[in-house]
């Protein structure tokens, strides 16, 4: 009993050690051109979490984006993500190629949190979208949000005409990246 709680404890204390060295990212994508719009990045920094949203304002300005992109995976090499594992970080690392950017994205190390609840609660929930995960385990209701599918279409009508609410997917991928924060938290045992 005694033992097994030190041990957990041991590993919470050392799983947040480690997130302080990781980077969690959010991408949101543009239909079905792998160009990247916007980047989302956090970290902490002397316990302060720090947010960056990267917006292209057009498309010339994606390599200037993803040597910012490198710089922070180069000073942060573990990405947390929620689905970004097997999807985002493949756009990255395509999009780095493309303009002959070197960073460490498609490592060995990433905590794709998608993953870790969907073992949990794959079979209990209905669902794991981040949508579902946020309801169940944080407490979470989005209002007024701008649903993730909409993203692409809001951005290119910005691109386009300066229609579209771009605020709005602005504001959903920040939610989105401190949900994460919360979600890992959470996971850990830390409220």
């Amino acid at each position: 009993g005694a033992k097994i709680m030190e041990i957990r404890r041991l590993l919470k204390k050392r799983l947040l050690d480690w997130v302080r060295h990781t980077l969690r990212e959010d991408l949101t994508r543009r239909g079905e051109n792998p160009r990247s719009t916007f980047e989302v990045i956090n970290s902490l920094r002397d316990d302060a979490l720090v947010v960056e949203q990267l917006f292209l304002r057009d498309f010339g300005e994606e390599p200037a984006m993803l040597h910012h992109v490198a710089a922070r995976l180069a000073e942060f090499p573990v990405p947390v993500t929620f689905v970004g594992k097997s999807f985002d970080r493949h756009r990255i690392a395509a999009r780095l190629a493309v303009h002959k950017i070197r960073a460490p994205v498609l490592t060995p190390l990433h905590l794709d949190l998608y993953h870790v609840v969907r073992r949990r609660y794959g079979k209990e929930w209905p669902d794991t979208r981040l949508h579902t995960v946020e309801q169940r385990l944080l407490g979470l209701h989005r209002h007024d949000d701008l649903p993730g599918s909409e993203a692409p279409a809001a951005f290119l009508s910005w691109v386009r005409d300066a229609t579209g609410p771009v605020d709005r997917v602005l504001e959903h991928n920040r939610l989105d990246v401190l949900s994460l924060v919360a979600l890992l938290g959470v996971l850990v045992g830390r409220p």
